[in-house]
């Protein structure tokens, strides 16, 4: 069974106003910068502790945390911790006067994804956090898995919508131009070994339609034998996981073959799937 529905085709950009949450020594010392913001069009809020964020993390999501706090910005552990209250795809960022190597190392390590100096013209912070938001309001990255085993399915898939990832799964392999096409992946996760067809012989199948040409293919298998990666690989495959297959990883490579299916998508638009009606 194909589960769930599939999205539209588009990258439809979603409408609800980001969230934005400043991490500060003094909330009054930042009132003139959430004004700011808050009239740039974002909802912002001060936050004087990470308890007060993390409660209003439980509640509501935030697009992005402003980390104010000198504190803060020097404890690796507050920071991994914040990073993961946050989210692995939402933005954190570093904002101080610092600008020694090892002060950017200390965050960049913790997750810190990126940084300004202080002080800056609150036009110039909101048009930073413009751009860099930017990509969370699109619909999220499509994944479509193809496997036999209905266990794996269901744990690969729960690895990729913890992250905000949307995902269809697929168990009848020879469906797998039927999913495509109706369900436009980024990334198509492919096991090596089913009843009736292997992996590489759909990677195959895929390579031969012009319009996917250019969606990525990840192997997904615990086939170790080199020979037999390399023919996956050749047969149209971008990359090759072995099973069982972290989280860390899973998501790292699924992210990043996701985000280069969508810039080749937006440079060259017959890098699309077809749509289910038309003729190859």
């Amino acid at each position: 069974m194909l589960s769930p529905l599939p999205l539209p085709a588009c990258d439809t950009p979603t409408t609800s106003p980001e969230r934005i949450g400043l991490l500060c020594h003094d909330a009054q010392d930042v009132s003139a910068l959430v004004e700011a913001l808050i009239g740039h069009g974002y909802d912002c809020e001060a936050f004087t502790n990470t308890t007060e964020l993390g409660q209003s993390l439980a509640h509501t999501p935030l697009a992005a945390v402003l980390v104010m706090h000198p504190h803060l910005l020097r404890d690796r552990d507050g920071l991994v911790t914040l990073r993961a209250q946050l989210g692995a795809f939402r933005e954190l960022v570093a904002v101080c006067d610092q600008t020694d190597i090892q002060a950017r190392l200390t965050s960049v390590r913790a997750g810190v994804t990126r940084h300004l100096l202080w002080p800056l013209p609150p036009v110039d912070l909101c048009a930073a956090l413009d751009e860099w938001l930017s990509h969370q309001r699109r619909r999220p990255h499509r994944v479509l898995i193809v496997d036999d085993s209905a266990v794996t399915l269901r744990h690969h898939a729960q690895m990729l919508t913890n992250i905000g990832l949307d995902v269809l799964t697929l168990r009848q392999p020879l469906q797998l131009l039927e999913a495509v096409h109706s369900y436009r992946p980024d990334v198509v996760v492919l096991d090596m070994y089913m009843p009736e067809v292997n992996g590489i012989e759909l990677a195959a199948v895929l390579r031969q339609e012009a319009a996917l040409i250019q969606t990525p293919i990840l192997f997904l298998s615990s086939e170790e034998e080199l020979d037999l990666q390399l023919q996956a690989l050749n047969a149209g495959g971008d990359y090759f996981l072995l099973k069982p297959v972290t989280p860390v990883n899973l998501v790292g490579v699924v992210s990043t073959l996701a985000e280069r299916s969508r810039k080749a998508r937006r440079l060259c638009p017959m890098a699309a799937p077809l749509a289910p009606d038309n003729k190859p």
